[in-house]
Order: structure tokens, then C-alpha cells, then sequence
């Protein structure tokens, strides 16, 4: 049996096997790109967790020292200088928190736009949370506008959506700064660690069940009653 090759369009294969391999070179090049961009967002976002990280200590830091100080008041210590000193520290970090949590922008909307590109638009709720601890601690260093700082300062743990405590005391300039840490905290954690990285930590350190509060004071109870035996 003879096969006639002349039979072939060999052009017209020639021209569907370029179409093939377009095809196959773009999707190959696609999926390249689509691993590249993510692999760059994880080092850009890594990089950015440094800064973050860095930034965040010395908020805690400051934040720390400075409920500490408020729960002074109670015992009837209150150096006002120091209590400036504080609160021009924690206004420093709102500054200095603007290079990593720039305003919210909108195009039909120029809040602030009169104050400088700086602070035009809204901040983002990291920043509201350390304004909240600047204005719990404004309150100890002017007691005679006390009202009205404690009064901004839960406005502002309540702009940056965050949940409160059952036993938080608005009025009390150490619980408003103790939840100014905790918002920051919740504000910042969830969208620089994302969600995939966290449970990386299971598989790398093995599946732990943690106890649920229930599990906890069972096993406490059941300790204190083996140490009576």
C-alpha cells in the first residue's frame, strides 16, 4: 500500500502547529507570570511584616509604659509633665505610622485635603487605635479637659471597629489605652500574617488542639484535686 504525501497541506500544518504552540506558550507564560506576581507580593509583604513589626514594638512599648502609668492615677500619683511626655510620644507614632498606613482615598470625597496630601482621606484604623491611646493619655496630662479627651478617645476605638472588652471603662484612661493596644493589634495582625501563612504553622508544627476555656478548668480542677489526694 503507497500513501501519497503529496495528498498533505503541509502548510496548513505547519500553520495549526504554530497556533498550538502560541496557545501552549501562552498559558505556559501565563501560569509563569501568575507565580512570579505571587511569589513577589509574599517577599514585598515580607519585607513590609519587618517594618510593620518594628513599628508595632514601639507602639506596644510606648502603649505599655503609658498604662502603666494611668493605672497610677488610682493611688494618687500624677506627674503631669510625665504624662505630656507620654502623649507627645504616642502623637509621634501617629506621624510616624502615616508612612505605613497611608489615608483611605476616595475619588469624590477630599477629607483633609486642606491639611496637605499627607492627611488627605481617613486613617486607616491601626493609626485610630494609637490616636485613642495619645487621647487617653491627653486626659491625665490636661485634667481639666479630662471629659473630653476620654470622650475622643473612645470615638476613636470605636471608628476603628474593633471589639471591645465586657469590662472596658471608657472612662477609665487605662482601659481605653489597654484597648487602644488590642485594636491595634487586631487591626494590624490579620492583614500582614495573612490566613494561609498562619495555618502553615500547623503543618510545620504539627497539629495541637488547643483547649477551649470548659477543657481548661476541668483539667485545672482535676489537678487540684489530685494534689488534695
Amino acid at each position: 500500500m503507497e500513501i501519497n504525501l503529496g495528498v498533505f497541506d503541509w502548510g496548513s500544518v505547519a500553520a495549526l502547529s504554530s497556533i498550538v504552540i502560541a496557545i501552549l506558550g501562552f498559558v505556559i507564560n501565563h501560569r509563569l507570570h501568575e507565580i512570579s506576581r505571587r511569589s513577589g507580593r509574599h517577599e514585598h509583604l515580607a519585607e513590609f511584616r519587618k517594618e510593620i513589626t518594628a513599628f508595632s514594638a514601639d507602639f506596644l512599648t510606648a502603649a505599655s509604659e503609658a498604662q502603666a502609668f494611668a493605672q497610677c492615677i488610682g493611688q494618687g500619683v500624677v506627674d503631669v509633665d510625665e504624662a505630656r511626655k507620654k502623649a507627645a510620644q504616642l502623637s509621634a507614632l501617629v506621624d510616624r505610622g502615616r508612612f505605613l498606613f497611608p489615608n483611605y482615598l476616595h475619588e469624590d470625597d477630599r477629607h483633609g485635603a486642606e491639611k496637605g496630601p499627607a492627611f488627605e482621606g481617613y486613617r486607616r484604623e491601626p493609626l485610630d487605635a494609637i490616636m485613642a491611646a495619645y487621647f487617653a493619655m491627653e486626659s491625665i496630662a490636661r485634667p481639666d479637659e479630662a471629659d473630653r479627651f476620654l470622650w475622643r478617645s473612645y470615638r476613636e476605638l470605636v471608628r476603628a471597629g474593633q471589639p471591645q472588652k465586657d469590662d472596658f471603662n471608657r472612662l477609665d484612661p487605662a482601659s481605653c489605652i489597654f484597648e487602644a493596644r488590642r485594636s491595634f493589634l487586631n487591626s494590624v495582625v490579620p492583614s500582614t500574617f495573612p490566613r494561609e501563612w498562619r495555618t502553615s504553622f500547623s503543618r510545620l508544627l504539627g497539629p495541637v488542639e488547643p483547649l477551649s476555656d470548659s477543657e481548661l478548668d476541668e483539667r485545672i480542677n482535676a489537678t487540684r484535686e489530685a494534689k488534695k489526694d
